[in-house]
């Protein structure tokens, strides 16, 4: 049985997802993610907020808040699907919520897969592997330091 200050193979997937690109802001994050773990875990009914704690990792070197998305899951036994929002709070990993576009969250993840959003003039729909970088830079902007 795992450690529930664990993160799950879910949540680890998504962060991975979520924190993936080449931003100096990014590149932090991803250095915290190492050794971040789960603080506190809620369940909603419509998913989950997951609280990560880092204050093993020494202060961060860009301080900056921003939230993240972007990433759907296709779960096992979930309509809909899933999406994931991902809080910075003064340069830290803080919160990855995850939560069901429709439907109550499943009993027992069992399978799942991740792929980026993107939107056209109308949607946003599921796209794939390949990040939307225009997205992401508005999620960065304007507190956090992009890649020139």
């Amino acid at each position: 049985m795992s450690d529930p200050a664990d993160l799950t193979d879910l949540e680890a997937a998504a962060l991975r997802m979520l924190l993936y690109g080449d931003y100096p802001a990014l590149a932090h994050l991803r250095e915290q993610l190492e050794t971040c773990r789960v603080a506190k875990r809620t369940m909603t009914g419509a998913g989950f907020y997951t609280d990560l704690d880092c204050a093993a990792n020494p202060p961060p070197r860009l301080v900056f808040h921003a939230t993240l998305g972007g990433v759907y899951a296709e779960i096992a036994g979930l309509e809909h699907g899933a999406g994931f929002v991902l809080w910075i709070e003064g340069g830290r990993l803080a919160t990855l919520e995850c939560f069901t576009y429709v439907g109550v969250w499943p009993e027992e993840v069992t399978g799942f897969e991740l792929e980026y959003l993107h939107q056209d003039d109308l949607h946003t729909r599921p796209g794939g592997q390949t990040r939307d970088w225009a997205a992401l830079e508005h999620d960065l902007m304007p507190g956090a330091p992009k890649q020139a």
